[in-house]
């Protein structure tokens, strides 16, 4: 099923950069709602409809889809099914009835999970926490567009505000306290955000985690020895469960 064209409507999104949606539900009561929820953002572009898992990979395979709010209970693959199949995948929103659903969502890697029917206000704290991990991912080439891809920006909470940070321009990240803690080339801040959440962001592209609390951008890392990196800023212990992994990695390029 093609989707419909709609309106730009104002909201509390407007003014982000667009988000292209594909919506996988195979209730016309519930594709009525999220439709309506999402006409409501004129940041999310609706470009597919599917009510079946057949359907929504013919949408994955036409163009670039960022962001999928997807059923569990489909006919024939379920919404498991189908996000176990998919490599790379979008940003994930999971659509339920179930809480139960939530331990498996998670560990398949969705962003979220919304029980239905949603509120608009619990629809956009999903729309907003998927244009993060959006922010923090590569730069598409859209096959539609063909645009060229732009070095990377993290978007991250910082106190009431949310910091845009070149990827590039980190050199060291540290747990510290319950924020991390980055230092860029030009200066130091801190981010609401996990360690773990950092590692999915940027390792192994271009960073390393080197110890539970401590991820190096590789471009500084200068030498090695067993238990130490030495890097353009000092030295930094590793962590006894990543060491195999630091000392492969390094050996091979210094």
């Amino acid at each position: 099923m093609e989707p419909h064209e709609h309106d730009d409507v104002g909201g509390p999104a407007s003014g982000v950069a667009r988000i292209s949606v594909l919506v996988v539900e195979d209730d016309p009561t519930c594709q009525r709602i999220i439709l309506g929820l999402i006409a409501r953002l004129p940041n999310l572009e609706l470009i597919g409809l599917a009510s079946d898992a057949e359907q929504a990979l013919t949408f994955l395979r036409k163009g670039t889809v960022d962001l999928m709010f997807l059923d569990v209970w489909l006919p024939g693959l379920s919404g498991f099914e189908l996000l176990a199949t998919l490599a790379p995948k979008p940003v994930v929103v999971i659509t339920t009835s179930d809480p139960g659903h939530a331990i498996e969502a998670f560990r398949l890697g969705v962003t979220d999970l919304i029980i239905k029917p949603c509120s608009f206000e619990r629809f956009l704290l999903a729309v907003d926490r998927s244009a993060t991990v959006l922010a923090g991912r590569p730069a598409r080439v859209s096959a539609r567009t063909g645009g060229n891809t732009t070095d990377r920006l993290l978007s991250l909470p910082s106190g009431r505000r949310s910091l845009r940070i070149p990827v590039r321009s980190i050199r060291l990240v540290e747990a510290h306290g319950n924020q991390v803690r980055i230092t860029l080339d030009d200066r130091i801040v801190s981010v609401k955000c996990t360690m773990q959440r950092m590692e999915e962001l940027l390792c192994p592209d271009g960073f390393t985690r080197v110890h539970r609390s401590i991820i190096v951008a590789d471009r500084i890392v200068k030498d090695l020895d067993r238990e130490t990196l030495f890097t353009e800023g000092g030295e930094i212990a590793i962590g006894d469960s990543y060491a195999k992994e630091v000392r492969r990695k390094f050996r091979a390029v210094l």
